[in-house]
């Protein structure tokens, strides 16, 4: 029965159709789920996620009536599109060998759950979809797309909706209309303005989908907009759209797209009907999917398709046709105990090419930590732990720690050897005490997981492990034990301590592998990784060995002069409270502030109303106690953390604090510190810059401060092109007394103290999506007054606008946003509605410019540090603090040095808004400022 055959049909009415976009399917699925493959060594890991998703939609939705569309993959004639324009995702590189070999099993899955497919030469799945979605209406069907193409957006309206089931979003006319400022009708016109950088489609330069939407909003359609260029505000804006208008035209033909596509089938066959069993049961034994299967027979026997007798006679049908399967490599991990085994596997490692090592030790803490042993790996699978310090009752006979080091040395110190560690600055560190030079390191499997996806929660061996070998790693806790009872790694038992410390080097070594082939697909990340973050490691070592001197006697002082401070501010607190108040008891300020006060509630918790810093803050509006409670504990914070905190950090060997710096921890790539975190230290108030008084400059030396100026506004001036910052930067302007002159409406000569002050507020907050709502606060100003500010700031910078709005629609089309090294942070939350979303938003804005920023910092901490080294500068790189360096120099070097410093920070890279670096020198760091 066609199409047409069924136009009367009443019984089609009311129901769904869903049209599922398999080539979206089959790359999301490819990209969420690496490295699975089955006992024969074939990629499975995007068969296993198309499967998945292909189940949770039948499951989940119950579908009466379903397809899935292909692009024609082996087809080898272009497609309409290609025949257009010749550059047509042109930029797109090649589909990686891993997913092409997978290619031919996704028409086997669907073919096997009976789902027919439409494909067809020379047009693409979205045009199959268009062409289904129009005749499915013609005869009454509803329709459901399955997919999260924003291209396919064109498509709903009246009974067509679309689901995109991996982040179980429905979207309707309203969603698009709330994304696009239009219509379903028109966003082809949207698109045809913004244009697609993933498939190369032009668009109209310094227009994004925010601009376009707002364009065709007011002039309906391409050509009425392109006939009244004239009308449209902002005189860049009307180049372009003069300059490209036969580009926008040539757009809007490449996203339309076409919904008169040949096809024919019957409309019976999309019906939802019973798999063939048997072709499916063999299909997932050879792919050995036995789980979805399994999970898939408990669905088909709730639809009366199976029973029990049925499921056995499929697995007697497997067993009859000896379908086997190899199982996993057996570990082969063993310890060494003699120096004839270890010169056997040292040797090995040579002429393997490379090696995986790792050290075991008795403490975290690198300047702390015994060496109890040490692992290699140089094949899979395989694994040596050479202990050398267990010292549990009845340990065997081991290896002298100082004749193991003198045969390991030389490997260890080849730089052409290539090495493979897990957080290697730990043996770096490590070796380093034993004066041993660990090089060559070649690949760093913590830093390899980092760059691929820096906004994971954890990039431990353990989670690397799971993730990218789908391996359950045994734990520290499984051999040493938990809590007060926990054993350092010298008292562990060397059966237990053998597998643990040999799997170690053989997951690092296999980890490697899998993380280098996703590396190797994306050449900026393998750039990062090799040119950035590893020689980077070893220079945050390096700071980390030279620690930072600390002055007690003025911690001590700052202790006493903050304990008056907290007395008088707790005798104010008390006379406002009308009683005795703890400041740090919720429970005692909520009887004081809203019980007997009588102000207002800002926010609840389960515990009742809060009294944390924001609603303190708020509170302060109306009563001087909440003031006071916030000063209160910002004194007690800073002599907590850091007054009375940091004498206990001080190591009586060297006299300094080693603070340890952190590279895989933020998501932008920026550094952070811990063991204490001296980035943290608050400069904003007075008694948190003093604290900086305390680190000092060893006798002889002084400590010199550079500090990137304004790094971030010269990046935002930079990657947006924005012609006033440009001009304002390459001529030495105050930029916030101009930000302020543009906002105000008056000469730059005009601008009071207040309103630079505003200016530069505005400045900093755009890169971080501050709203009108937070600028008022800070600002102390009305809610209109500050979104004035924001519209001015944008009107009269419209090269940031533009940028902004382009790099949120890049973020929403490929789901991350880039540095200008690179640089990925995922942004999976920007499909969300409501706070995520808003957050991806600011994230989309702000990762560009602030993780353009951290990898400069980078590049010139690895070139200083490689200059120290080189020419014997009697200077040491201390600590790096946001945009700022802190270095100790020798006096009677530092008139040489700080030009030489200072100049290789500003020309690490060239910007179009030049970089300049401030300096300041002084026996203390905040003399330095």
């Amino acid at each position: 029965m066609s199409f047409a055959d069924l136009a009367d049909h009443a019984s089609l009415n009311g129901k769904t159709l869903y049209l599922v976009d398999g080539s979206s399917y089959i790359y999301r699925a490819f990209y969420a789920i690496r490295n699975l493959s089955n006992s024969a060594g074939m990629p499975t890991n995007a068969i296993y996620g198309f499967t998945q998703m292909l189940k949770k939609l039948i499951e989940d939705e119950n579908p009466d009536l379903i397809a899935v569309t292909f692009d024609a993959f082996d087809a080898d004639e272009h497609t309409f599109r290609k025949e257009l324009y010749d550059d047509y995702k042109a930029n797109r590189s090649a589909m990686p060998d891993e997913l092409r070999i997978q290619i031919p099993y996704f028409r086997k899955v669907v073919e096997a759950l009976n789902i027919p497919i439409m494909e067809q030469a020379g047009v693409e799945a979205d045009d199959l979809i268009a062409t289904a979605t129009v005749r499915a209406r013609e005869v009454g069907l509803n329709v459901c797309i399955i997919s999260a193409d924003k291209d396919l957006m064109q498509l709903l309206g009246d009974g067509v909706s679309m689901l995109d089931t991996m982040r179980g979003r429905r979207y309707s006319p309203a969603d698009v209309l709330e994304r696009f400022n239009v219509t379903p009708d028109r966003v082809k016109f949207v698109l045809a303005l913004a244009g697609d950088t993933s498939d190369n489609i032009p668009g109209v330069p310094g227009i994004g989908e925010k601009t376009g939407g707002k364009l065709i909003a007011e002039f309906g359609d391409l050509e009425t907009l392109l006939a009244n260029i004239d009308k449209v505000s902002g005189k860049k804006r009307k180049e372009n759209l003069t300059e490209f208008a036969d580009q926008a035209r040539l757009s809007l033909e490449l996203v339309t797209l076409r919904d008169d596509c040949p096809i024919a089938f019957d409309i019976e066959h999309l019906h939802l009907s019973p798999p063939d069993f048997q072709a499916l049961a063999h299909l997932f034994h050879e792919l050995e999917f036995e789980s979805v299967l399994h999970d898939l027979n408990r669905w088909f026997k709730s639809r009366g398709w199976l029973d029990d007798r049925d499921i056995e006679d499929l697995k007697d049908s497997l067993l009859d046709e000896e379908i086997t399967r190899t199982d996993e490599a057996r570990k082969d991990y063993r310890a060494i105990f003699t120096l004839e085994e270890l010169d056997e596997v040292l040797a090995a490692c040579k002429d393997a090419g490379r090696f995986a090592f790792d050290l075991e030790t008795t403490s975290v803490d690198p300047l702390e930590a015994r060496i109890v042993g040490m692992s290699f790996a140089y094949k899979p699978n395989h694994g040596v732990y050479i202990p050398v310090a267990h010292s549990y009752e009845g340990a065997p006979a081991q290896l002298s720690l100082d004749e193991v080091l003198a045969r390991v040395a030389p490997l260890l110190e080849d730089p052409d050897l290539p090495k493979i560690g897990q957080h290697y600055k730990y043996e770096w560190l490590v070796l380093r005490r034993h004066n041993i030079g660990f090089q060559g390191v070649a690949f760093d499997t913590m830093l390899m997981s980092y760059v691929l996806d820096p906004g994971k929660n954890s990039h431990g061996l353990d989670t690397i492990a799971f993730d990218f070998l789908n391996h359950r790693n045994i734990k520290f806790s499984d051999v040493a034990g938990r809590g007060k009872k926990q054993l350092t790694f010298d008292q562990v038992p060397l059966d237990k301590a053998t597998p643990y410390a040999a799997e170690d080097a053989d997951i690092t070594l296999m980890a490697c592998d899998a993380l280098l082939a996703l590396l190797d697909e994306e050449p900026e990340l393998r750039k990062l990784h090799d040119t950035l973050e590893i020689p980077l490691s070893r220079v945050l070592g390096v700071m980390e060995l030279n620690g930072v001197k600390v002055d007690c006697d003025i911690l001590n002082q700052l202790s006493a002069e903050f304990e008056v401070e907290l007395e008088k501010l707790q005798d104010e607190i008390n006379v406002h409270a009308g009683s005795e108040v703890n400041p740090n008891s919720p429970t005692q300020l909520r009887e004081v502030l809203f019980e007997r006060l009588e102000l207002p509630v800002k926010k609840r918790t389960k515990t009742g109303p809060s009294t944390d810093q924001s609603v303190l803050e708020q509170l302060s509006e109306l009563h001087p106690l909440p003031r006071l409670i916030l000063e209160y504990r910002s004194f007690s914070k800073l002599k907590g953390t850091y007054v009375d905190a940091l004498p206990e950090l001080i190591r009586e060997d060297t006299g300094r604090i080693h603070t340890d710096f952190n590279q895989a921890v933020a998501a932008t790539g920026r550094l952070s510190s811990s063991n204490p975190n001296l980035q943290n230290i608050p400069i904003r108030t007075d008694r948190g810059r003093e604290i900086r008084k305390a680190f000092v400059a060893d006798e002889g030396h002084l400590l010199l401060a550079a500090d990137y100026s304004q790094i971030e506004l010269r990046i935002m001036a930079h990657l947006s092109g924005d012609p006033v910052l440009l001009k304002a930067y390459k001529e030495g302007q105050d930029i916030h007394a101009l930000t302020a002159s543009q906002i105000f409406d008056i000469d730059i000569d005009e601008v009071s103290g207040d309103q630079r002050r505003a200016g530069k507020t505005i400045n900093f907050g755009v890169m971080y999506g501050m709203g009108p709502r937070r600028l008022a606060r800070d600002l102390d100003i009305s809610m209109p007054e500050a979104k004035s500010y924001i519209d001015n700031y944008f009107e009269r910078y419209q090269g940031v606008a533009t940028y902004f709005e382009k790099l949120v629609a890049d973020a929403v089309e490929t789901g991350y946003a880039l540095t200008m090294f690179g640089r990925k942070r995922l942004l999976p939350t920007l499909e969300n509605k409501g706070a995520g979303r808003a957050f991806a938003e600011r994230a989309a804005i702000n990762t560009p410019i602030q993780g353009t920023a951290a990898d400069i910092i980078k590049l010139a901490m690895i070139a200083i540090q490689d200059r120290i080294e080189a020419e014997n500068w009697p200077a040491r790189m201390l600590l790096q603090v946001h945009d700022e360096l802190i270095f100790e120099i020798a006096e009677d070097a530092l008139d040489e040095l700080r030009p030489k410093i200072c100049n290789m920070m500003e020309t690490i890279v060239t910007l179009d808004a030049p970089l300049i670096v401030d300096s300041g020198v002084g026996k203390n760091w905040f003399d330095a400022k």
